[in-house]
């Protein structure tokens, strides 16, 4: 209980997931009452895709990338969006496939704790929900380990002040990781493009669409970009997307898995983080394909 106490003290848990939470909720807050195009998944959204290209191309929503990273899970990044959501918002979830196969993909990593002293649905989640409990506990000594991880931090940066200069430092002011170019050591992991979905994914991605639909919100699914050398299984899009319809019937793709599959050499330090000039030929697909849905030509 000390421990979590202190996780949730935000003069000592400044980390810079924290801050990053701090940064992207502020640009929805801003754009609260306004329509808008809100990009989340796990890292590879603010990685994959360039925000002035929506903006230029729908000039009349206003357009936040929200993503944070896969440590946080499908279900709390979705849920952190709710408290800004309007009408006529377009939601554009581009998940990490490990979101909808996995336990910790879905509730979150030992990570999550990060985020204890800015949003509070990481223990009321753990507190109302007897699955979110469960992932919650069963990481319960790692979530040492993420407090020492965040006591370095503190210890290297030295202020919240100095990690919201870093957080902002790497974004531009739609929420985007810019200057991802150059030469960066490439640390690989495996990815199955699979159809084998955790239930409690599914019936939490309907219900969150259920949601959507009574606050008149369109939810998009857009497959993510992923290096080639990193898939270990790759179904054929026929059979995923037919997967997809018959677990998602009310939830519409905008691109097909294949779409997003490339050359290590187009990511910049993971198979899920493209490189700037990579971000923008994605974004401008992601354009062509959402102009066909939204009735704009």
């Amino acid at each position: 209980m000390v421990l979590y106490f202190l996780l949730s003290n935000k003069r000592i848990n400044g980390s810079y997931l924290a801050e990053l939470y701090k940064f992207k909720s502020g640009l929805l807050e801003k754009h609260k009452q306004s329509k808008k195009i809100i990009l989340i998944g796990g890292s590879n959204a603010k990685f994959c895709y360039y925000s002035p290209i929506l903006k230029k191309n729908f000039p009349e929503y206003e357009v936040v990338n929200a993503g944070l990273q896969g440590n946080v899970g499908l279900l709390h990044s979705l849920n952190y969006l709710k408290p800004f959501l309007t009408k006529d918002d377009i939601i554009i979830l581009s998940p990490e496939y490990g979101m909808f196969q996995t336990e910790t993909g879905l509730y979150g990593n030992y990570e999550l704790v990060q985020l204890m002293s800015v949003y509070n649905g990481v223990l009321k989640g753990a507190l109302t929900d007897f699955n979110q409990m469960k992932s919650f506990l069963a990481q319960s000594l790692f979530h040492y380990r993420a407090f020492l991880e965040i006591m370095l931090i503190k210890h290297v940066f030295a202020s919240e002040a100095e990690v919201l200069r870093v957080v902002k430092e790497f974004h531009n002011n739609y929420g985007d990781i810019i200057n991802a170019e150059g030469e960066r050591t490439f640390f690989s992991y495996n990815i199955a493009i699979d159809t084998t979905f955790n239930i409690h994914a599914i019936n939490y991605l309907n219900a969150y669409n259920v949601y959507c639909q009574s606050k008149q919100v369109q939810l998009f699914i857009n497959f993510p970009s992923v290096a080639q050398q990193s898939l270990t299984k790759q179904v054929e899009d026929g059979l995923v997307l037919d997967y997809f319809k018959r677990n998602f019937p009310d939830i519409q793709t905008l691109n097909l898995p294949s779409d997003g599959i490339a050359d290590k050499s187009h990511f910049y330090d993971s198979p899920y983080h493209l490189r700037t000039s990579w971000q923008k030929k994605n974004t401008e697909f992601l354009s062509k394909n959402l102009k066909l849905f939204i009735g704009q030509q």
